[in-house]
């Protein structure tokens, strides 16, 4: 019972900073100042590493998140990896439609610039790739991207290499990056999970471990064969 409490507790934590967070991008939207890069990084990055602490996820970093503007790109296990990147290195987001219907976090990926695009649409997926580079150069930011797609515990499929084309054509330098999680598959939000249950469950964990590693910054040379090397990459730290 005390253990139920408790879980109950830290998942009331979770809807109450979210909810705070979202509700202080909302006020400055709504300022006459309006909602400036550097409010949105910090409160963003502060609710990223709330979150992480009230589920109990040692973040394990290898490698320095590029400064300058990049395309970061890497394999795509859980909702977990949008706070624990953001939590290292500030960008905006291409994420599947589905996530901006989601209560709050919905409204809030909005409101920090994400991009959302129809998974099952070539068009809206290279639409929106196509969109980053220029929201790249104009605003310096950087744009994280799962070339995945979804959520996947081994990616099977060959990365597609259209954001890779890109980069290429905008001499936007791409830094991959690869996530592994301990345990893994209870992480993994993957098949018939669903977000409520899916939180739920890892909230009973007293620990879990969050391994991000950022390779150097790459200059694309070949889109087709730079997607390829980059996905086995990605796969090394999960097929042992």
């Amino acid at each position: 019972m005390a253990h139920f409490v408790e879980r109950l507790n830290r998942f009331g934590k979770i809807l109450w900073v979210t909810r705070s967070k979202a509700s202080a991008l909302f006020r400055a939207e709504a300022s006459p100042e309006g909602l400036t890069r550097e409010y949105r990084d910090s409160v963003m990055q502060s609710w990223a590493s709330e979150l992480l602490k009230i589920v109990r996820v040692e973040v394990k970093q290898i490698g320095t998140p590029s400064q300058s503007p990049v395309l970061f790109m890497g394999n795509h296990l859980s909702y977990l990896d949008i706070p624990l990147i953001m939590s290292v290195a500030p960008a905006v987001y291409i994420a599947k439609r589905e996530l901006s219907r989601w209560p709050f976090f919905g409204r809030g990926m909005r409101s920090v610039g994400t991009v959302f695009v129809d998974r099952s649409s070539t068009h809206s997926r290279r639409e929106a790739a196509e969109s980053s580079a220029p929201f790249i150069k104009k605003n310096a930011q950087s744009v994280t991207i799962f070339p995945s797609g979804t959520t996947k515990l081994l990616e099977e499929t060959p990365w597609r290499w259209g954001s890779f084309l890109i980069a290429k054509r905008h001499s936007i330098p791409v830094q991959p990056f690869r996530i592994r999680y301990e345990p893994i598959r209870e992480v993994a939000f993957i098949d018939r999970d669903l977000f409520a249950p899916h939180l739920w469950r890892l909230l009973s964990f007293d620990k879990i471990v969050a391994e991000v590693e950022f390779h150097d910054p790459i200059e694309v040379g070949d889109p087709e064969a730079e997607a390829l090397r980059w996905w086995n990459w990605t796969r090394e730290r999960l097929v042992r």
